[in-house]
């Protein structure tokens, strides 16, 4: 101990010390030194959502409450996986907008977040071009459809950019972007293509489809013409699933031409609603 100050004897993974240091206010300062880069990250305070602090007042709920914030650091302190790189313009840490918030594609998260990640928002680095998917607010219809299936807070959308060799990643730049967005509870990512349709990422070769409620014809194929009183609605009172159409209408051996998507779980019909 020095001045007040409690420091690990030993490294975590022979490189990581701690010092831990409790303030006259009782606020607990965290603090991390690699040895062996020399550089020392400071744990921030927890986020209370209600508070104001402008760095995460945009940042979806799960990144509030699922990690904790050092630069893209998870909840635990010896699970050193770098998810997202979060970048803030100088100054005070609850007075500073969100810059920038990349997502850190699974292949690299095991890179060292300092040298190997970081210059990569600089538009250097190895792993240049890789870190492509920018965090952005948004809202629109698509959400609403996604919205069946998972809450809207906990959809995250991010623009997926092309990258051009030592160009840094502007978010003012939308040029070869295009719109993603990922349900990460459920494992879905959907990309918005030039065509307007949204892609599914997982079930290849499917689309999210335009009309969002299985009908029955009796005729076996709907008819965009078919008069409303000859279809039929099946699940009325069911709405927790999204339908995925085949991209093309030829038929393929061994693939449906529609896919419904089903959160897993109980069907509890509401007390006040019916549904």
């Amino acid at each position: 101990m020095d001045d007040g100050v409690l420091s690990t004897t030993m490294p975590h993974e022979n490189r990581y010390h701690y010092d831990f240091l409790l303030g006259a206010d009782g606020r607990l300062t965290v603090s991390e030194l690699d040895k062996k880069l020399g550089v020392a990250i400071e744990l921030l305070p927890a986020v209370v959502p209600h508070e104001d602090c402008g760095w995460a007042a945009e940042l979806p709920k799960r990144l509030i409450e699922l990690c904790s914030h050092w630069v893209s650091r998870p909840v635990e302190f010896n699970h050193r996986q770098a998810q997202f790189l979060l970048h803030v313009p100088p100054g005070p840490v609850c007075a500073s907008a969100v810059s920038r918030c990349v997502k850190v594609p699974a292949h690299l998260q095991n890179c060292n977040w300092l040298l190997e990640l970081l210059p990569d928002l600089n538009g250097t680095g190895k792993t240049v071009g890789q870190l492509a998917d920018l965090l952005v607010v948004h809202q629109s219809e698509i959400q609403s459809v996604l919205s069946k299936i998972e809450r809207v807070e906990l959809i995250h959308t991010f623009t997926r950019c092309e990258r051009v060799l030592n160009q840094p990643l502007r978010q003012d730049d939308n040029s070869n972007c295009a719109l993603l967005l990922e349900l990460p509870r459920f494992g879905l990512e959907f990309l918005l293509g030039r065509d307007g349709q949204l892609q599914s990422l997982q079930h290849t070769g499917y689309d999210l489809a335009m009309c969002q409620q299985l009908v029955w014809s009796p005729n076996g194929v709907r008819d965009e013409a078919e008069s409303s009183t000859s279809l039929a609605y099946t699940l009325p009172s069911f709405t927790q699933y999204i339908i995925l159409e085949r991209q093309t209408s030829e038929h393929q051996p061994g693939s449906a031409a529609r896919r419904v998507l089903i959160p897993a779980g109980p069907v509890v019909r509401g007390a006040s609603t019916g549904q």
